[in-house]
């Protein structure tokens, strides 16, 4: 969510404290919740895209994954 709506993490963490972060329509309570494919993230206020899954490392060693973001 903070690389695709380009926000903090902490702001992120508050949107999901404030109950604004759905998951396929699925209210997301927990923090440490994982999208799978083809996942559609609804975030009041912001948008929502669909994750697409995981697309590998970066040589860092960070993770690299796919989105499409609705307009």
């Amino acid at each position: 969510m903070a690389a695709v709506f380009d926000l903090s993490r902490a702001r992120c963490a508050d949107l999901l404290t404030a109950q604004k972060v759905f998951i396929n329509g699925a209210l997301c309570e927990n923090h440490s919740c994982i999208a799978k494919p083809d996942d559609i993230v609804s975030v009041r206020g912001q948008g929502r895209f669909r994750f697409l899954g995981e697309a590998g490392q970066t040589r860092k060693g960070r993770l690299r994954v796919r989105v499409e973001r609705y307009i």
